[in-house]
């Protein structure tokens, strides 16, 4: 009997871990959504965006009339993050996954006319019409297998 509720208290204590466990590992799993941002600053007092918890790995300055600004690719948190210092920004695209994804759709419509006249079985890669590494490998083995000699 006593082996009996030792297993039974083993089975509720790992589905008191899994139902409280599992929403946290969910909410983690969630990809975090970009944004391009231009941050308006002065030439002569950039502004520490450590001190705000922001770390960019990469920024433009861009000059737009008389002002300078920065431009740059920021996490939500890190929007935040800025919009509580109070500096004046403004976003460019609020989310750069589902830019991306139009851009590439956007250029597959567009295709260069050439494809179609002068290379009627070559269709423009995956890549923003570019192609992969195994997309070239694949049409190299095609045509080593086409013509051996």
């Amino acid at each position: 009997m006593k082996l009996l509720l030792s297993r039974m208290g083993s089975i509720y204590l790992f589905l008191i871990c899994v139902l409280f466990v599992s929403p946290i590992l969910a909410v983690q799993s969630e990809a975090e959504t970009y944004l391009d941002i231009r941050l308006f600053v002065t030439e002569t007092a950039l502004p520490d965006l450590s001190k705000i918890g922001i770390y960019p790995d990469h920024v433009f300055i861009e000059k737009i009339g008389t002002q300078t600004a920065i431009r740059l690719v920021l996490s939500e948190s890190e929007t935040y993050n800025l919009r509580k210092s109070g500096l004046p920004f403004e976003i460019i695209s609020p989310d750069l996954s589902k830019k991306y994804q139009l851009d590439l759709k956007r250029q597959k419509q567009a295709a260069p006319s050439y494809f179609a006249k002068d290379l009627p079985n070559l269709k423009p890669g995956s890549m923003g019409g570019f192609y992969t590494l195994a997309e070239v490998e694949s049409m190299l083995d095609s045509l080593h297998l086409r013509y051996p000699d």
